[in-house]
């Protein structure tokens, strides 16, 4: 198979700022996509690019949309997938004591036809120890990203139809995001609505529009991780 032309490879990828942003491991690239970890190596650092199937399964585990992916038509919101399952990976390895890989043995056949003297002998030449990602620690993982989206379901974008100073604490639990009139004023246009994030229990006005349209807008790139929110 000759070389690919430039217009059918992905010329760069965001894959090693992704993993420098969630904080996430090489060997969870490895278990999640089925690949050798030097091939994601390889990924980071632009050497190969993966495959538009491996670049779909990156986007769903990075909960992106696709900023680093060929493939397109998929809208992805964040629900801290890849850090839950970088950390139940960690618990597996360390606490259960699984290995990342395990070897199998692979029978290596002859090359030539059997002479008569040879007719009904085993035909396996010797068996070939080779090492690949543990099968066990693969289910484990992909059964735990399952249970992991059931109970953790995308956010809903949520609007509130009066200002700040009139919702409630019990209305704002566990909102982490959300849109809210920036005035009791029902007859004013301009700015007259904010977004707000939560950090640690108090939201905080990040962004003012005109329209709630253009509120609910920002939200989405937000939450499709387009623009990144500050903790502090």
């Amino acid at each position: 198979m000759g070389r690919k032309k430039l217009d059918e490879v992905i010329k760069i990828n965001r894959i090693s700022d992704e993993l420098k942003r969630l904080k996430i491991s090489n060997f969870l690239i490895s278990i999640w996509t089925g690949v050798h970890i030097k091939t994601v190596s390889y990924w980071r650092s632009n050497n190969i690019q993966p495959s538009e199937e491996n670049l779909n399964q990156l986007g769903e585990l990075f909960e992106r949309e696709n900023a680093l992916l060929k493939v397109t038509g998929q809208t992805r919101r964040n629900t801290g997938l890849a850090k839950a399952l970088d950390q139940e990976l960690k618990r597996l390895m360390k606490i259960e004591k699984i290995p990342f890989e395990v070897e199998v043995d692979k029978e290596v056949k002859k090359g030539e036809a059997k002479s008569e003297s040879d007719a009904g002998a085993d035909d396996t030449q010797s068996k070939k120890s080779t090492k690949t990602i543990n099968p066990l620690l693969v289910k484990k993982i992909k059964a735990f990203a399952e249970e992991y989206k059931k109970n953790n379901p995308p956010a809903l974008l949520t609007y509130f139809n009066k200002p700040l100073s009139k919702i409630t604490k019990d209305e704002l639990k566990g909102l982490d995001l959300f849109i809210c009139n920036a005035t009791n004023k029902p007859s004013s246009v301009e700015l007259a609505y904010q977004v707000l994030h939560s950090v640690k229990d108090q939201p905080q006005v990040i962004a003012c529009f005109t329209t709630l349209a253009d509120a609910k807008n920002y939200v989405d790139l937000i939450q499709r991780g387009y623009i990144e929110l500050s903790e502090e």
